[in-house]
């Protein structure tokens, strides 16, 4: 491919050449070849939202990188759905320590709060293991829950 362009353009500066004209020398053309400019705080939340569990990690950790700081509460609360799902053994680390981060950062915040928090976390992989068993139950007959179609699987 290289070799083709540069035969190319040397058949061009042949051409330019017997018909007279002399090619400028103080011109030059600036073609961008790379990628767009990376930018990982707008990629972030499309990954998060993509569930790309891994990419989302690796561009946390630039974005906190850059900015020197963690990355927002919000953002970080996206990861904890995914780690429900794709990792269950470590949500329950990650929940804490979003935790502990939400009760530092946010001013003013009542035990009482903190306890409402506590229960929306605890009750995520829960949750997260119902809608797998809805689906599963709207894709096999009959229902795999002994409790029939009324029972907490497959309500």
């Amino acid at each position: 491919m290289v070799i083709e362009a540069c035969a190319l353009i040397s058949t061009a500066v042949a051409v330019l050449a017997w018909a007279g004209i002399k090619p400028r020398r103080d011109v030059r053309t600036y073609v961008r070849l790379g990628p767009r400019p990376w930018k990982p705080e707008i990629e972030l939340p499309a990954a998060l939202e993509r569930a790309q569990l891994g990419f989302a990690r690796t561009l946390a950790l630039e974005v906190a990188e850059d900015r020197k700081r963690p990355i927002d509460l919000d953002v970080a609360l996206r990861f904890l759905p995914l780690i429900a799902a794709e990792q269950a053994g470590a949500y329950d680390v990650w929940a804490l320590r979003w935790l502990g981060r939400w009760i530092a950062e946010t001013p003013g915040a009542m035990i009482d709060q903190a306890l409402e928090v506590c229960a929306g976390l605890a009750a995520l992989p829960v949750e997260r293991r119902r809608l797998r068993a809805s689906r599963a139950c709207a894709v096999s007959k009959p229902c795999p829950d002994p409790s029939g179609p009324r029972g907490s699987a497959c309500a």
